[in-house]
């Protein structure tokens, strides 16, 4: 089995470095996303928590002004693709 190179976190390119990693340092490196995921969980929903029901609707309110802004192609304003996305959920097949 080839093990991956060390590529870079930041730029995706390949470092100095052009052994492929260990054993252990795939462990370790798949452990810092783990972790760090979990931070970020953590304090997205101690922000949620934390959040006031006004702020909450102002939020809301922005995400709804931001894409009323997006202009719809004209085709996009008489047909969705909602129809055939529910025939294809409930296994139908699309009309």
């Amino acid at each position: 089995m080839r093990l991956p190179v060390l590529m870079s976190l930041t730029t995706g390119s390949r470092t100095k470095r052009e052994a492929p990693m260990t054993r252990q340092e795939q462990r370790a490196y798949v452990r810092r996303w783990v972790d760090g995921a979990r931070q970020v969980e953590e304090i997205r929903w101690r922000e949620l928590r934390d959040l006031s029901a006004a702020r909450a609707l102002q939020a809301s309110d922005d995400l709804i002004e931001l894409a009323l802004r997006v202009p719809l192609p004209a085709a996009r304003r008489c047909w969705s693709g909602l129809v055939e996305l529910q025939d294809l959920l409930h296994g139908r097949r699309p009309r």
